[in-house]
């Protein structure tokens, strides 16, 4: 079954979204991407965490990462670079994607601090709810 090019344009456009609001601090547009319920993971290439979010690497819903990247991210400034989009559609209402992403990020200010360029693949399901698609299980990985 092929992904219907609105669903398609529907997605590329809010992962564009996602970089800018993201290196923008624009935290409640941000959330907004996201599912209520949704829970974002982040692994290494093993599979294993590697944030610091307390005894796992998952944060359990968009409001909860919202708040976490607050509290990070104000200190920080970053740009993040999507690549192009793998599409599976799953059922109707339901497409995986696979994209690769890449970001900077460095405190702001001082050339001290965290600075760091990184990057990855981003392995999401996006559904689609009273006619709107949102991401609903993001994994951050390899």
């Amino acid at each position: 079954m092929g992904v219907a090019y609105e669903d398609r344009q529907s997605i590329e456009n809010k992962k564009a979204q996602y970089c800018r609001f993201a290196d923008t601090h624009e935290w409640d547009n941000f959330v907004a991407l996201f599912t209520p319920d949704c829970a974002m993971e982040f692994l290494d290439a093993n599979g294993q965490g590697f944030y610091d979010m307390g005894p796992h690497s998952t944060i359990p819903s968009a409001r909860d990462l919202g708040n976490y990247l607050v509290q990070l991210r104000n200190v920080q400034q970053a740009i993040h670079m999507v690549g192009p989009l793998e599409f599976e559609q799953v059922d109707q209402d339901t497409i995986k994607t696979i994209c690769t992403v890449t970001y900077q990020v460095g405190d702001i200010g001082t050339p001290d601090g965290v600075h760091g360029i990184g990057g990855g693949h981003y392995y999401e399901t996006w559904t689609r709810k009273h006619g709107i698609i949102e991401t609903s299980e993001p994994i951050i990985g390899d």
